[in-house]
Formats: C-alpha cells, structure tokens, sequence
C-alpha cells in the first residue's frame, strides 16, 4: 500500500481545473475493471480523469458535502452514466456508506477548497470578493463565519488563529473584533479584510501574503472542522484498504501535512 503526498497550487482559471492531474494520475495508474475512491469530490476534476483513464469499466465512488459542487460534478460526469456513484457526505464518515473497500484500488483525497468555491461570492470563502461571512463546505452546517466572529470568547479566537492560521501574534486583531462586534456584528468578507488591514497595516509588497490568508483560512477550518480526526481517518482507511491498494494525499498548507 502506497501513499503519495503533495502541495496544493493555486490556479487561475475561471471553471476550475484539478491540481496535480498528471502526478495523481501517474500514481494512481487508474485502470479497467478496478474502481477508485473520490473522497473529494468536488466538481468532479480528478472523477473526469480517472473515469477516461480507465475506460471502458472503470468506475469511481465519489464524496463532498458541498451541495453545489455535486450538482455540477454529475454534470460533467453524465457521459459516464453507470460507471459512477456519488454521495453527499464528508469522507470522514465514508466507513458507514455502502462502499466495498476491498474493491477499491485507488483513493484520492484533495484537502482544502476549490476555485469554483473561492469564486463564489455568497460563500465568503475569499477575501478577495466581498460576500457574507459564510465559508460552510455545505449549507447543512450551522456554524457560519460570522457566528465564529461575533460569538466565539476572546481565548477561542486566539486559539482558532494560532492553530489553525498559524498566527503568532493575533490579540490585537481579536481585541479590536471583540470591540468592534459589540456596536455591530461582521457580517462581510470585506469588513473583516478592511479591519485586518488596518491592524496589520498592510501595503501590496511582491510576493509578500496578505495577512488575511492566514486568518480566513483559520476560519474556514473551524467552521468546517476540517482537521478534526484526520489523522485517525487515514489510519482507519489503510486497515479497510487492500495491501495493493494506492492512497493519494494533496494538502496545501503545512497543518494538513
């Protein structure tokens, strides 16, 4: 059993375009009659491949919670029809779905969002583009963006920015978050980016990050508990999976890894 792991890269294009096609594929070798695990399903990027790849009896089991991206996954995938199911679930709960993983000869998991995701301004994932503070993966959730800012004590969004965002010194941008909430709550991307910025005081500089990537992300992952039991879910995937089975990994940031 073999684990491949590798470093999400940003892309630019407008319909998204999975990451890393040729490694993935390259290392998955999909072929027929074997089927293959989507956890990530997306809006089927990797899906499409790994189902032309391995024409004509190939076949993919597909996963994501995020309502939107399935809609335009079995789309895509339609001229495969009979060759793939999907579920709407996070992965991490794949062991209770009908799914024979002795059966399964490749596995794919691409942590973190999408550009389609990114992109769409009602999902506040991007603080690029002004938007509700959403950032849910599926609207089935509660916790919202905006719930996190304007509820969470001071110690929990100390704790969320330093985990999960990775930054060293977040009190002053919580103390002014928790100051500011109580005249008027956040309730868009572009406030939350503005005050940021005014803390951080921030000036464009070439190839320096915006101080917002680190805190939208943190955000993100609380409101979508992305981390949480991801370490036991891989452990318990390779006990299920056949000795030839093959798992590929993309993270793109080190708390993934």
């Amino acid at each position: 059993m073999k684990m491949l792991f590798g470093k999400l890269s940003e892309g630019n294009e407008t319909y998204h375009i999975p990451v890393m096609v040729e490694e993935v594929m390259n290392f998955l070798n999909p072929c027929s009659p074997y089927t293959y695990l989507d956890c990530t399903l997306g809006t089927g990027g990797h899906s499409l491949e790994i189902l032309k790849r391995s024409s004509p009896n190939g076949k993919v089991i597909g996963i994501d919670k995020d309502e939107e991206s399935i809609e335009i996954a079995l789309k895509r995938l339609k001229e495969f029809e009979g060759r793939f199911k999907v579920f709407c679930s996070d992965y991490r709960e794949i062991f209770e779905l009908p799914i024979d993983f002795g059966e399964i000869k490749g596995v794919l998991i691409d942590l973190g969002l999408s550009l389609y995701q990114l992109q769409k301004p009602e999902r506040g994932f991007s603080f690029n583009i002004d938007g509700p503070l959403d950032m849910r993966f599926s609207k089935k959730t509660e916790l919202t963006a905006e719930k996190v800012l304007n509820w969470y004590r001071r110690d929990e969004l100390i704790r969320i920015f330093r985990e999960f965002g990775e930054v060293k010194s977040p009190q002053r941008l919580v103390d002014r978050i928790v100051e500011m909430r109580k005249k008027k709550p956040f309730k868009r991307t572009s406030e939350l980016k503005e005050l940021i910025e005014k803390i951080y005081r921030w000036r464009p500089i070439k190839g320096k990050t915006h101080p917002a990537q680190k805190i939208f992300q943190a955000i993100r992952i609380e409101v979508n508990n992305e981390l949480k039991g991801l370490d036991l879910f891989l452990e318990k995937l390779l006990m299920n999976l056949k000795p030839q089975s093959k798992v590929v990994v993309i993270s793109f940031h080190s708390l993934e890894d």
